[in-house]
Formats: structure tokens, sequence, C-alpha cells
């Protein structure tokens, strides 16, 4: 059985194997998760556009007497 990966001729060559699955493994790896992190990250807004922790710092500092 054989598996073929479609990349450009000049990539499947043997003196280009570990170039190649060195750059795949930090895409998957590094790349993606962090694009989604990052993209998770920037939507953790609350209502009206603050950011979760300043709530926090100012739920903490708002009481009734206020």
């Amino acid at each position: 059985m054989t598996v073929g990966i479609a990349m450009p001729s000049f990539l499947n060559k043997q003196q280009y194997q570990v170039q190649v699955l060195i750059v795949f493994f930090i895409v998957v790896v590094f790349v993606i998760p962090g694009f989604f992190y990052s993209r998770i990250k920037e939507g953790e807004k609350d209502i009206g556009g603050v950011d979760v922790d300043n709530r926090k710092i100012f739920s903490e500092l708002i009481n009734e007497n206020i």
C-alpha cells in the first residue's frame, strides 16, 4: 500500500523529507492551535465590549451603596 500527498514535485525529493516534516509539524502543532486560541481570546468580550477580567475587577469594587 502506498500513500501520497499532493505536493510540488521538488518537495517529494528524498533530501527535503525532514524539512517538510518539520514544517508540517510546526504548522499542525503550533500555528493552527495558536490561531484558534487567539480567536477565542479575542472573542472573550462581555456585553458592551468589556473584557471578562475587567468585569471581574469592577464587580468587586461595586457594591449596593454606590
